[in-house]
């Protein structure tokens, strides 16, 4: 560690590795459109065979799926997409805890690989309306309830603004901006347990 080491620097070479990581790099590439080990691999001038290796390992944890249509039989020519990370509280609830832990973990990876690549490629930044906030709160049951149907309803309003945007961009024939919303309520860790 050097004398000009801080916390901050230190956690950026750390989230800097981590983007570099490939089940991440693949991650973040399919986020983008669906795609194939050998397709993947071109794309990040890896191995298609270790790319392959990672899509089956995302695939067996629920992250991705095979895309739509007729899918080739060579395993290194099957197309993968990306799970939608939202699932309905009812969908939720009957997954295990280690199921959940893991979407819990691949989209968290996904969104900080995401805001990551914004930051570094400085798009984050880039619009003075974009909106960053995080608030640390003492609830009740009661409350957390509340919060947790508040999102929900922020989730629909989301995908109604997202609707609205599709149809006029269909309209004017603009290509449009890609975005990132992300929303996230968790119950706080104890950092003494950690």
């Amino acid at each position: 560690m050097s004398a000009n080491d801080t916390p901050y620097t230190r956690l950026d070479r750390r989230l800097e590795r981590s983007i570099q990581d490939l089940p991440l790099r693949v991650l973040q590439a399919l986020v983008d459109r669906p795609g194939s080990a050998r397709q993947l691999g071109h794309v990040l001038d890896e191995d298609p065979q270790e790319v392959l290796a990672h899509l089956v390992d995302l695939w067996e944890d629920g992250c991705i799926e095979l895309a739509p249509g007729v899918q080739p039989e060579d395993s290194l020519d099957r197309r993968y997409r990306v799970l939608s990370s939202y699932f309905e509280d009812s969908d939720w609830a009957t997954l295990s805890k280690a199921d959940r832990e893991a979407l819990s973990a691949t989209a968290l990876q996904v969104i900080f690989t995401e805001s990551m690549l914004a930051l570094k490629t400085g798009s984050f930044d880039a619009r003075t309306d974009r909106h960053l906030s995080w608030k640390r709160l003492r609830l009740d049951d009661a409350g957390w309830r509340e919060l947790a149907s508040v999102l929900r309803r922020t989730v629909s309003e989301v995908e109604a603004v997202h609707d609205r945007s599709r149809g006029r961009l269909v309209s004017s024939g603009e290509a449009g901006v890609e975005a990132i919303v992300a929303l996230v309520s968790f119950e706080r860790g104890d950092p003494v347990d950690s």
